[in-house]
């Protein structure tokens, strides 16, 4: 994508001064998985190798839904809770997932890096910095749904 096209599926980026395409296209990972700080599978229920080759993950024991309880609970297997801002923590790394409208269903992560600006994958397209979690809400990942932290090592 260009970064014509994506300011125009997301029009809070017009106004992130922080805004920039940071990597180019790449199938084999995705948001959620990136969010995890990983690269090399996509992190989707139910898990398993789709027809064009590509690896999706999922952890056992975790609900195999779109849920945001669920999401929770499979970010909680690589060691993050939940945490109430967005806020730059020195020591942590913090993540964003984002949920339709209808406050239950997941559509998207994003990772805070760590001077304070956000990155996130978009689908199979590009990875993005962005100022904050909120510039990237709207149609098509819809809100803010949960915060999450992890320690850093």
């Amino acid at each position: 994508m260009t970064k014509e096209d994506i300011l125009k599926v997301f029009p809070g980026l017009n106004s992130d001064n922080h805004f920039k395409i940071t990597s180019p296209y790449d199938e084999n990972y995705n948001c959620i998985a990136w969010a995890a700080i990983h690269t090399d599978y996509w992190l989707w229920p139910p898990g398993g190798r789709r027809l064009d080759g590509v690896l999706f993950y999922w952890p056992i024991g975790v609900p195999k839904d779109d849920r945001l309880s669920s999401f929770i609970l499979m970010y909680e297997t690589y060691g993050y809770t939940l945490c109430e801002t967005w806020d730059l923590e020195e020591g942590y790394r913090k993540i964003t997932i984002y949920i339709k409208p209808d406050g239950i269903t997941v559509t998207h992560a994003s990772r805070q890096l760590r001077d304070g600006h956000w990155t996130s994958k978009l689908g199979k397209e590009n990875d993005i910095q962005h100022g904050n979690p909120y510039s990237i809400e709207g149609n098509i990942y819809g809100l803010v749904g949960a915060f999450m932290k992890k320690k850093l090592e």
